[in-house]
């Protein structure tokens, strides 16, 4: 789990997507409890934020799948450092080659190790 978080902060799109359901989710939950009293205009600004904040969260988590790549290559270089001391070669080329959740997660486990200079 704490994996997950790590990777759902350091992916600068899957947070993003984070934060859009979370003021979704409380802009729906306080919305809708001073829905009557809002005015016409706060009405509308209501009916249409919500369900532009729900589609750019389920855009921006679906399109990172939740972190799951930036995970994987996370824990896949956490392990080459552990035994290795250092990242592999496979994960050093996906430093330019890989799309950016991977790379997110190579990055990320580099950083932990205080191995920065490899970047």
């Amino acid at each position: 789990m704490r994996d997950y978080i790590k990777a759902g902060i350091a992916n600068r799109v899957t947070c993003a997507g984070y934060i859009a359901l979370t003021t979704c989710a409380t802009v729906a939950t306080t919305g809708a409890h001073f829905y009557d009293q809002m005015s016409r205009d706060g009405k509308l600004t209501y009916i249409f934020a919500v369900p532009l904040l729900m589609l750019t969260s389920a855009v921006l988590l679906g399109a990172t799948d939740f972190a799951r790549d930036t995970v994987r290559e996370y824990r896949a270089t956490r392990r080459d450092i552990a035994r290795n001391g250092r990242p592999g070669a496979a994960q050093l080329d996906k430093l330019t080659t890989a799309h950016y959740c991977n790379r997110v997660g190579i990055r990320l486990a580099i950083r932990e190790a205080r191995l920065e200079h490899l970047l």
